[in-house]
C-alpha cells in the first residue's frame, strides 16, 4: 500500500512541474489538460498552488528569451549607435554606390529616432531628433 501510495505521489508530482513548466511557457489550459491527461478544474487547483512560481517562471521565460535576442537596452543601443556610425561614415564620404542618399538619410532618422526612445531625456538632447537636423548631411 505504501510504495503504491509514493508512485502515485510521484507521479502527480512530475505532473504539477510539467504544468507549472507548460504554464509558464504560456500554454493554454485545454491544451495542458490534453496533454496531461487531466481535467482543466484539477488544472485550476493546480494554478492556485503554484501562481507564484508560475509567474516567477514566465518572467525568467522571457528574459531570457529577451537576452538570447539581443534586446537589452546596452546592446540595443550599441547596434544603434554601431548603425549610425556607418551611415555617418558614408554619408560623409559620399559613398552612395550601395544605397541612394534618400534611403541613407531615412536609415539614420529611424536610427536617431529609437535611440532617443531608449536614452534618458537628459541625455538625448545632444541627438538631432527633428526632420531638419537628422537630415543634414554633415556628421554630428
Amino acid at each position: 500500500m505504501c510504495k503504491a501510495f509514493k508512485l502515485n505521489y510521484m507521479a502527480n508530482f512530475t505532473k504539477k512541474k510539467q504544468f507549472v513548466q507548460l504554464r509558464a511557457k504560456g500554454y493554454s489550459m485545454r491544451k495542458i489538460a490534453d496533454e496531461l491527461k487531466v481535467t482543466i478544474r484539477t488544472l485550476y487547483y493546480w494554478y492556485n498552488e503554484f501562481k507564484f512560481e508560475i509567474k516567477l517562471m514566465s518572467a525568467i521565460e522571457h528574459e531570457t528569451m529577451l537576452e538570447s535576442l539581443n534586446f537589452n537596452e546596452s546592446g540595443r543601443l550599441k547596434n544603434l549607435f554601431d548603425d549610425l556610425h556607418k551611415i555617418e561614415s558614408s554619408l560623409t564620404k559620399k559613398d552612395f554606390s550601395v544605397q541612394p542618399v534618400c534611403d541613407l538619410m531615412k536609415w539614420k532618422y529611424s536610427i536617431i529616432s529609437q535611440i532617443n526612445k531608449l536614452l534618458p531625456m537628459e541625455t538625448n538632447s545632444e541627438l538631432p531628433c527633428d526632420r531638419e537636423t537628422a537630415f543634414d548631411s554633415k556628421p554630428h
